[in-house]
């Protein structure tokens, strides 16, 4: 499981959103993004569900803030129905089995023109998987050289600063240093030396 899944979901679907206006525009161009988001591991162990849809919501009173916004997951491992009852089953058959399926020959469940057209479909994005692994990681990747270069920047500011501050305490100590020279040279001028001799042998 991808150690920030529901960070990558939200920023997924932000991303898309945001994507739908440009300068210029205004926010009643926006509509709703449904994210779907199909999960060969489960992502809540104790939840027994297989479909867990997400949105903007308010428990205490009950209030949907925004309709665009939802976010479904399907948790394929918890799906153990053996008769297809209603669409979204075949869909999450189709998802969970449609690697195992043969697309001349579909099983009964699958052999709707709608699901022919889907595994169609799936065969073709089957066969752009590598150049689809090739571009996730060249994106990982950058994303993770941005990550060391924000913190190769903070420990660049940190070190910086605590080289001013060692600066600033150092030329504190030559000020406070160039001060009581300036007072002892002032007690020999008026032939204070045994102050001075004093002073020294305190020091």
């Amino acid at each position: 499981m991808h150690p920030a899944l529901s960070a990558r979901m939200l920023y997924t679907w932000s991303s898309m959103y945001h994507s739908q206006i440009k300068k210029g525009d205004d926010f009643g161009k926006l509509k709703p993004v449904i994210s779907i988001w199909i999960l060969n591991e489960s992502l809540f162990d104790k939840v027994d569900d297989c479909h867990l849809p997400f949105v903007l919501y308010n428990q205490k009173n009950q209030l949907v803030l925004s309709e665009d916004i939802e976010i479904h997951l399907l948790q394929l491992p918890k799906w153990q129905s053996q008769q297809i009852k209603t669409e979204k089953e075949r869909w999450i058959y189709l998802f969970k089995e449609g690697k195992n399926v043969d697309v001349d020959t579909p099983p009964e469940a699958l052999n709707t023109d709608e699901m022919r057209q889907a595994m169609e479909v799936l065969n073709r994005f089957s066969e752009n998987q590598e150049n689809y692994l090739l571009y996730q990681s060249r994106l990982d990747a950058i994303l993770l050289q941005n990550t060391l270069v924000s913190e190769m920047a903070k420990v660049k500011r940190e070190r910086e600063q605590a080289i001013k501050r060692e600066a600033q305490a150092i030329k504190r100590e030559e000020q406070v240093q160039a001060k009581l020279d300036s007072l002892l040279l002032q007690l020999k001028e008026r032939g204070m030396d045994d102050v001075v001799s004093e002073v020294f042998k305190e020091k």
